[in-house]
């Protein structure tokens, strides 16, 4: 997945990747996989608690607001 984002975001020129389903994924891979992507990355933690949500700020570069949502 590492190799494949990399390889993803330089053939075709990206700007930017929004993930779905974060939460079900270890906050250490997200980190990772933001290193190796080399562009913003924005991730979905549908949940009310901003404290929860907060957690994957960081591993990516944005969150989708789904505490404001609720």
């Amino acid at each position: 997945m590492l190799n494949w984002i990399k390889n993803l975001t330089a053939t075709y020129n990206l700007d930017g990747i929004r993930i779905d389903t974060i939460p079900e994924v270890p906050k250490d891979f997200w980190l990772k996989f933001n290193e190796n992507s080399g562009v913003y990355t924005i991730g979905e933690v549908f949940d009310g608690d901003m404290n929860f949500v907060h957690n994957y700020y960081g591993p990516l570069d944005g969150l989708l607001n789904y505490p404001l949502w609720y």
